[in-house]
């Protein structure tokens, strides 16, 4: 997806100068939520009326008790959704496969991120301590609960410190990306040429991959707008608060890595005619909800078509015709 004809190697030093990448790790314990799932399916499939009653006794009796796990693993979501608004995986990996590890974004957006992610953090890690006198205080009642149903949970039934050491929740510091370079290093030129080669295209695939997920990312937002514009319902604000985010995600990313102009382009198009706007507008002017439409229909094309795979035929064509790159029309 990078533009085609360009330093590839330039791009990759830029981008380690503008970006930083931050990791941050989550453990969580489920609790007794496996246990009343498989409960809540059994109980659906049953025709016997007694097993049946008896399965939703033990959903009623045992629910409550998952309540104070369940507030932490909220706690915990609440960063990870933070996290991946605002951040792309800087992985390998490709499409369809899982991307987890060290997470990129803007040297210039880092401190606003960092902070907000730290602000998180305690706030799960403080759920977490909580959590430890409300299960000491219930531990007996499970017990006669579980007892009383003959089921076993004794996996659960620990004490609450150890429960809510289950729990972990940890920002690590943000960190630099290293560039490909060995020079200087006591190492034969034939291997060190070829490992550095190797780095650069490591690098340039985590890189294109980050820019790709954050154009997806904005694309799949482009949907939700599209379909909520169209049908006339649930227009929350929400939509033009995250129009502004992936707009802002995704211009940060260009800049920083490839300064591809057709994106750039849709971003301006984006806080132009949707994220500058109000639902109270959209409802009230019908020109100005059909234009916002209009763009972010447009938007989807476009970005549809910048993150298609490039295929060979598009790759050789380019280097002959254009030796600066080829940025193709955008789409009307």
């Amino acid at each position: 997806m990078n533009l085609i004809g360009q330093d590839q190697k330039a791009i990759n030093e830029r981008a380690c100068k503008n970006l930083m990448t931050i990791q941050v790790n989550i453990s969580t314990e489920y609790g007794l939520k496996p246990l009343i799932a498989a409960v809540k399916k059994l109980a659906k499939s049953t025709r016997i009326p007694a097993e049946h009653a008896r399965l939703l006794r033990i959903i009623e009796r045992l629910t409550p008790y998952q309540k104070p796990i369940d507030f932490v693993k909220s706690q915990q979501s609440l960063l990870r959704t933070y996290l991946y608004t605002h951040t792309m995986s800087l992985s390998q990996k490709q499409d369809g496969q899982q991307q987890k590890g060290e997470r990129v974004t803007t040297v210039t957006e880092i401190p606003e991120i960092y902070n907000a992610l730290r602000d998180l953090e305690f706030s799960a890690n403080e759920a977490a301590k909580n959590l430890a006198p409300i299960w000491d205080g219930m531990r007996e009642d499970i017990l006669r609960e579980v007892r009383d149903l003959e089921i076993d949970v004794s996996d659960i039934l620990v004490s609450g410190v150890d429960l809510s050491r289950r729990f972990i929740t940890s920002v690590g510091t943000p960190k630099c990306i290293h560039s490909s370079k060995m020079s200087g290093m006591s190492l034969p030129s034939t291997m060190a040429d070829k490992w550095a080669k190797e780095s650069e295209q490591q690098l340039t695939t985590m890189l294109e991959g980050a820019k790709n997920q954050a154009l997806k990312d904005g694309l799949t937002h482009m949907d939700l707008i599209v379909t909520q514009l169209s049908t006339g319902k649930r227009l929350s604000q929400s939509l033009i608060d995250h129009a502004q985010t992936h707009s802002k995600k995704m211009r940060g990313m260009v800049e920083a890595y490839d300064n591809d102009a057709r994106v750039l382009f849709l971003c301006d198009e984006i806080d132009k005619h949707i994220s500058n706007k109000t639902t109270d507008v959209w409802k009230d002017d019908s020109a100005m909800r059909q234009k916002s439409l209009e763009v972010a229909n447009s938007v989807r094309k476009n970005l549809t078509a910048i993150t298609a795979p490039v295929s060979q035929k598009q790759i050789d064509y380019a280097n002959i015709q254009l030796a600066g790159g080829l940025l193709p029309d955008l789409i009307d």
